[in-house]
């Protein structure tokens, strides 16, 4: 209740340094619709935005092989789960992710804990040039013989997925299936679900812990911009 006072006696001396039809900035907060961010010291910010959740970034292999992709370009999955589940998009393989930031109204805070995330990708691209050529160029790698194809597999940054192609074998963990022949590969792991900041009076709360007297400091005018 303390902080929310304060924050509410903040706002009413707060100075606009940018606004649009959006958002608005001022020196010590960020408010955009219903959501608003107040820094209510340098070193505190409390947030009625939604937690940032976990951020899957991952992509999909042929035969243990970075053939998705070039490196540095991935899918992105902002790990929001309901009833402790998630499914990604049907990707195609090979076909570039469009960029994507979810708004505040589309992200709001949903469970922690362990979630079963299904992984899908529609592989028809593969399976049709293995049928009228006898192979598969894919966007990214050398080509891939019908006769030589083992599997499908999903790698990524976040456990149990990892970057490490040579542990992607037949049987493994990360290797996607196509039980009923529809030429979508899933495979469905459990993920940590878990956001960023803790909670105080119900908004995300963002504080500083470490020491560091010891350092240079620089102190503005906006108190926002010293809190970030």
């Amino acid at each position: 209740m303390i902080a929310i006072l304060l924050a509410a006696s903040m706002l009413q001396t707060q100075s606009t340094l940018y606004t649009s039809q959006s958002f608005t900035v001022t020196d010590s907060s960020v408010r955009q619709g219903r959501y608003e961010a107040v820094a209510t010291s340098r070193d505190t910010i409390l947030s009625s935005y939604p937690r940032s959740g976990h951020e899957v970034h991952y992509k999909f292999s042929i035969n243990s092989q970075e053939n998705e992709f070039p490196p540095g370009t991935e899918h992105t999955l902002f790990l929001r789960p309901r009833g402790g589940r998630i499914e990604t998009p049907l990707h195609t393989f090979g076909v570039r992710p469009v960029p994507h930031v979810p708004t505040p109204e589309e992200s709001a805070s949903s469970e922690e804990g362990v979630a079963q995330v299904t992984f899908r990708v529609d592989m028809r691209p593969m399976l049709r040039a293995f049928r009228e050529h006898g192979y598969y160029d894919p966007p990214n790698g050398p080509r891939i013989a019908a006769a030589d194809f083992q599997g499908v597999y999903v790698i990524g940054d976040t456990p149990p997925l990892t970057w490490d192609f040579r542990s992607l074998r037949p049987g493994a963990t990360q290797q996607l299936s196509d039980p009923d022949g529809d030429s979508v590969y899933t495979v469905t792991l459990p993920i940590e679900a878990s956001y960023t900041r803790p909670r105080a009076d119900g908004r995300a709360l963002w504080a500083r812990h470490a020491d560091i007297s010891a350092f240079p400091t620089l102190e503005s005018k906006q108190r926002l911009l010293d809190a970030i």
